[in-house]
Formats: C-alpha cells, structure tokens, sequence
C-alpha cells in the first residue's frame, strides 16, 4: 500500500481553470454561426463574414481599422455606449 506524502499534493484542488468561466462570446458562449456580418466601429461599413476568420482580425476596407461582428456582446457595447454619448450631446 503507497504512503501517502504531508504536502498539499494530496488534495483534489478547487474547478479553478477548468472552462467554468464567461468565454469570448458573452455570457451564454452562443456562436453567432457561419453567416452575418462584420461591422467596422469607425464608419460603420459591413462586410459579410468570412467563415473561420474571426472579425477582429479583419480590416474595413474603407479606412482599414479593426472589425466586430454584428450582433455579438463587442458590437452591442459598442451602439450602447455611442447611445449613451448621442444622449449627452
């Protein structure tokens, strides 16, 4: 029969680091599927998404910064914090 060691490497641990937390996708971690749009924070311009390529790795194509897919937790922080502004204007 093995003996058992005094340290702490006897314990089972806590679910720390095992995937129990919110993901890239918000809260639920629905994916938004092969479809839609990417959506450019600056001009606005849409494109439609390219499936496998994640929309911030995409560029506008009119002024070239860094795209959001539409719709996702990003793009509806994005228009609330713009209402809040058109609000204070």
């Amino acid at each position: 029969m093995p003996k058992k060691g005094r340290g702490l490497g006897q314990r089972q641990g806590t679910k720390r680091g095992q995937g129990f937390g919110r993901g890239a996708c918000g809260a639920s971690g629905e994916r938004l599927g092969a479809g839609g749009f990417c959506t450019c924070v600056k001009c606005g311009e849409r494109v439609p998404h390219s499936a496998g390529v994640p929309c911030i790795e995409e560029r506008c194509p009119k002024c070239g910064v860094a795209m959001v897919r539409e719709d996702s937790p990003h793009h509806q922080e994005i228009q609330s914090r713009r209402a809040e502004k058109e609000k204070t204007d």
